[in-house]
């Protein structure tokens, strides 16, 4: 399944184990990248495994911590 490159917003979501405004927040901060389909958004792997790659474990940990709390 992960090896597809766009991925739904449902799939986006368990891949990084982030929330969908988070995802849609990088979008607009154009930390990672996306495509219209239609009228769905595909979510480009290559562009979140280079975002998730270049955060430090620190950084994972905070924004995991600042989700919890919304």
């Amino acid at each position: 399944m992960l090896e597809k490159r766009w991925l739904s917003t449902k799939e986006a979501c368990w891949y990084t184990s982030l929330s969908r405004n988070t995802l849609y927040k990088l979008l607009k901060e154009e930390k990672i990248t996306a495509k219209k389909a239609g009228r769905k958004l595909l979510w480009d792997r290559y562009s979140i495994d280079e975002f998730l790659e270049s955060e430090t474990d620190e950084d994972r940990k905070v924004k995991r911590i600042l989700e919890s709390l919304r």
